[in-house]
C-alpha cells in the first residue's frame, strides 16, 4: 500500500493526459512487481478520490519502469492525480512461494539429474509454477519422486532466504546459477536458500517453510 502520484498515462500505446478506458498508468513510486524473471505481474487496486479501479496486471516498460494496467469502467484518471496503490497481498504471497519453490526445484534437479541441468525458462504464477530445463531424456518416475522429496525436505528444514547484492563476477565465483539468455548488469541480486544460490530479481518468501508444500504434477 503506497500513496504516490501519476506521472504518465498510455492509451493503446499513445501517451495521454487523461485516461477514460483501460490503459497503462505509471506512478512516481510503486509497490507493484512488474512481470519479469518468469514471475507474473501483481494485481490489486488503484484508489483516487475514493474511487477504486482494478489493476489487472503490472508490466515493465522499456526504461524498466513498472506500468499498471488499470481497468476503467467509469470516470477518469489524469496525470498529476494523487493515488493510493494497494497490492493483492494474498496473491503476491502465493506467487512468492512458487518463485522460491522454483529455486529449490532447480537445485533438486541438478542434484538428481546432474550439474549439466540449467534453467531454460519458467512461469511463476499464483496457482502453479512451470520450470523449463535441459536434460538428455525425460526424468523417470523414480527421479521425479526423488526431486520432489528433496524440495519438500528443503521446505521442511526452514531455510532462511537471504538476499544480497554483489558484482556479477563475485556471484559467479560463488557458484550462483544464472538464467539462460538473461542479461545482467555489473551488480546483481543474489538469492540464497539452503543449497540454492541464484541470481534473481523476483520476490521470495522469508523462509522456505513459508512455501508450505510442493508437488510435481
Amino acid at each position: 500500500r503506497l500513496q504516490t502520484k501519476i506521472i504518465g498515462l498510455f492509451d493503446n500505446g499513445e501517451r495521454v493526459d487523461t485516461l477514460t478506458n483501460n490503459g497503462l498508468v505509471v506512478t512516481e513510486q510503486t509497490p507493484f512487481y512488474g512481470e519479469s524473471c518468469g514471475q507474473i505481474g501483481d494485481t490489486g487496486l488503484l484508489i483516487v478520490n475514493n474511487h477504486e479501479y482494478k489493476i489487472i496486471d503490472t508490466v515493465k516498460l522499456p526504461n524498466e519502469q513498472n506500468a499498471h494496467l488499470v481497468g476503467i469502467n467509469d470516470g477518469s484518471i489524469s496525470v498529476g492525480d494523487q493515488v493510493e496503490l494497494v497490492v493483492d497481498v494474498l496473491r503476491r504471497k502465493r506467487i512468492m512461494a512458487n518463485h522460491s519453490a522454483t529455486h529449490l526445484l532447480n537445485d533438486a534437479l541438478r542434484k538428481v539429474l546432474g550439474n549439466h541441468v540449467h534453467q531454460q525458462g519458467s512461469l511463476v504464477a499464483d496457482t502453479y509454477l512451470r520450470f523449463d530445463f535441459n536434460h538428455y531424456q525425460s526424468p523417470t518416475t523414480e527421479e521425479i519422486i526423488k526431486i520432489e522429496q528433496i524440495v519438500k525436505e528443503a521446505i521442511g528444514n526452514g531455510h532462511q532466504v537471504e538476499v544480497s547484492r554483489s558484482s556479477l563476477e563475485e556471484a559467479k565465483a560463488k557458484g550462483a546459477q544464472a538464467l539462460f539468455g538473461e542479461k545482467y548488469g555489473e551488480e546483481v541480486r543474489v538469492i540464497a536458500m539452503g543449497d540454492s544460490l541464484e541470481l534473481c530479481g523476483g520476490t521470495h518468501v522469508a523462509n522456505t517453510k513459508d512455501i508450505m508444500d510442493f508437488a510435481i504434477t
